[in-house]
């Protein structure tokens, strides 16, 4: 099933927010080039995955996802 233009873009903004708090700018550009870990809603995967390729493509920086129910997702970042 194909998201309708609003979720695509709320998944969109949710990806790049993902990826503004993985990134300290104040660390030296070597460092910023580490893999980037997302975990996110089992429902955002298809978006996100998609959107992860583009931007590995883009930048060189690795995405790996950790998919799940949010609950579970929330215990083990508590954790």
């Amino acid at each position: 099933m194909r998201a309708n233009p609003r979720q695509r873009r709320l998944c969109v903004t949710a990806f790049l927010a993902a990826l503004l708090f993985a990134r300290d700018p104040s660390l030296p550009v070597s460092a910023q080039n580490r893999p980037i870990v997302v975990a996110a809603a089992i429902s955002l995967k298809e978006s996100f995955s998609e959107l992860g390729g583009i931007y590995e493509r883009r930048t060189g920086t690795k995405v790996t996802f950790t998919f799940g129910a949010s609950g579970e997702l929330a215990k083990q970042i508590e954790a």
